[in-house]
């Protein structure tokens, strides 16, 4: 297969590598044109949940004179480097530093199958021939469009791409559903009648804290933000103590709280599971553990929870073990029955779904270096 460096592929190249609003003579705003930067690049998507910015519409024309398309491919440069997602629209965007926006030339290069590559095994390792850096690693515009590209017939990427992209379509519909049950499971939660604070149903603490040995599931921060995904690996590789886990409980992280991260686990019995130190393990009392998921994931949980914070740099803040349980939250136990159990199964049924994806993105990053190289193709019967 030929491969064609990116940079003859290309048609557009946007890069904002130092512009900011102070620069072209103004500031970032409360409301207006989204601001997408490098930290709301992830699992192939843009996700808003980080901290959101926003422009002027006159900001925005200065500082946006070539617009994004929908289709657009963007790839962080750096922090980290090679996080790839598709502008999902014609709505007018901001790109900021950190970011490249990248157009194929219509008759060489599908948008699609040019994010699948730089998503790839190769794609990565081929940007991180080219990066810089040891502390930060990223790389520039001029190195970037170095980069060979593998590029097979027009209809064979566009086939490729369709391919992938319908077990990414599969991926956001089940992502949309768990998030769909969490919101309903909270919802019911919500409408007791009464309030108490959470450790009236609850008990936390107790798990040992142990040395990591042999094959473990590892519940960290960085596995939470995968797909709520713990990290199968060999525990000598972890380098400090951890918090074992021998039954279904609810994870809440209490460093910076600002990111929400609540996650309803449940430890798979053929291996060791351990969670960072930065959870705080909270079990049930007399309500099912998936009831204290629906409360502990509330916004209204979450936003006391985040005014109990110590510290005061923004990136090392933290919430005491107590304090977290002192919240004041709905008394779940004055819920019939009925409602307890609905709320149970709503987020057994979320977890379920988060499974599923798991074993789609792995069907998807078997297939990702496989349809590269080219030693497996996308037949017309199989695209169609």
């Amino acid at each position: 297969m030929r491969e064609i460096p990116l940079g003859d592929l290309l048609e557009t190249v946007i890069d904002h590598r130092g512009k900011t609003p102070k620069k072209l003579g103004g500031d970032f705003t409360a409301s207006g044109v989204p601001v997408v930067s490098a930290i709301h690049i992830k699992n192939g998507v843009i996700e808003w949940s980080e901290r959101e910015r926003y422009v002027s519409p006159q900001m925005f024309a200065k500082w946006m004179p070539v617009r994004l398309k929908k289709g657009d491919v963007l790839l962080t440069s750096e922090a980290p480097l090679g996080e790839t997602a598709l502008v999902p629209s014609n709505d007018d965007l901001v790109l900021s530093q950190r970011l490249f926006a990248l157009r194929g030339k219509p008759d060489l290069l599908d948008n699609g199958y040019l994010r699948y590559f730089l998503a790839s095994s190769v794609g990565q390792e081929r940007l991180n021939e080219r990066s810089t850096g040891t502390t930060v690693v990223g790389i520039r515009q001029a190195e970037l469009l170095k980069v060979l590209v593998p590029v097979p017939s027009l209809d064979e990427q566009r086939r490729i791409a369709g391919v992938l992209g319908a077990l990414d379509d599969l991926i956001d519909v089940n992502r949309a559903l768990a998030g769909d049950c969490e919101r309903l499971a909270r919802l019911l939660a919500s409408t007791a009648s009464a309030t108490t604070t959470l450790s009236s149903f609850t008990t936390w603490g107790g798990l040992s804290t142990v040395k990591p040995a042999g094959t473990v599931d590892h519940y960290s921060l960085p596995a939470f933000d995968d797909e709520q995904t713990p990290e199968r690996l060999d525990g000598s590789l972890i380098k400090s103590n951890k918090q074992q886990i021998s039954q279904p409980c609810v994870l809440v992280a209490r460093l910076n709280p600002h990111i929400p991260r609540v996650w309803m686990v449940y430890p798979n019995t053929a291996v060791s599971s351990l969670a960072s130190t930065e959870f705080v393990p909270i079990c049930a009392a007399g309500v099912p553990n998936e009831v204290v998921y629906a409360v502990c994931s509330a916004p209204t949980y979450l936003e006391q929870m985040n005014g109990l914070v110590t510290g005061t740099t923004g990136s090392h803040q933290r919430v005491d073990k107590d304090a977290l349980t002192s919240v004041e939250v709905p008394d779940v136990r004055t819920l019939p029955a009925a409602n307890l159990e609905a709320i149970a199964l709503l987020v057994k049924q979320a977890h379920a779904l988060r499974v599923e994806i798991r074993e789609l993105s792995s069907t998807r990053d078997e297939l990702l270096p496989l349809l590269m190289s080219g030693r497996m193709r996308v037949t017309e019967e199989v695209a169609a």
